[in-house]
C-alpha cells in the first residue's frame, strides 16, 4: 500500500480522491466465498490471475507509466512486475498433483477472477475524468 500512496503523490492525487469501486470489492469479496464455500485452494485461481497478468504485462505497464508520467508514479508496478515472476512459479509448484475436483475449481476461480478484473478495469475507464 506504501507503494502506491508514494505513486499516487508523484501524480499529485491522494488516496481519498478515489473511493473503492463495486467493482473491485466484487474482486477480493469473491475469494471469501472460494474459500469459506468451495475448497480454500481454489483461492490459487486468482493468484494465477493477478499474478500471471503481472508477469505477462507488468514490465510494458510500468514502461508506459514512467514514460507518461515520470519515474515517482511507477514503485508499485515495478514491484510487482519483479516478484510475481517467482511468486507464479512457486504457485504452479503448489498445485502440482492436485486432483482434478480441486484444479477444476482453481480453473473456475482463475476465469471469474479474470471476468471480474476486467469489469473492474473497465470500471476505472468510465471513472477517469470524474475526478
Amino acid at each position: 500500500m506504501k507503494n502506491t500512496l508514494n505513486d499516487l503523490k508523484g501524480l499529485n492525487e491522494n488516496i481519498e480522491m478515489y473511493p473503492e469501486l463495486p467493482e473491485t470489492s466484487a474482486l477480493y469479496q469473491s475469494q471469501y466465498f472460494w474459500i469459506e464455500q468451495q475448497d480454500p485452494l481454489s483461492v490459487f485461481g486468482y493468484i494465477f490471475a493477478l499474478e500471471g497478468l503481472a508477469v505477462q504485462c507488468g514490465d510494458v505497464v510500468t514502461e508506459r507509466v514512467q514514460k507518461t508520467f515520470g519515474p515517482k508514479t511507477v514503485s508499485c508496478l515495478k514491484v510487482h512486475a519483479g516478484e510475481d515472476p517467482d511468486h507464479l512459479k512457486d504457485a504452479f509448484t503448489a498445485i502440482f498433483g492436485l486432483p482434478e475436483e480441486k484444479m477444476s475449481q482453481i480453473e473456475k476461480n482463475f476465469l471469474l477472477s479474470c471476468r471480474l478484473y476486467l469489469g473492474m478495469l473497465q470500471a476505472i475507464k468510465a471513472n477517469i475524468g470524474s475526478h
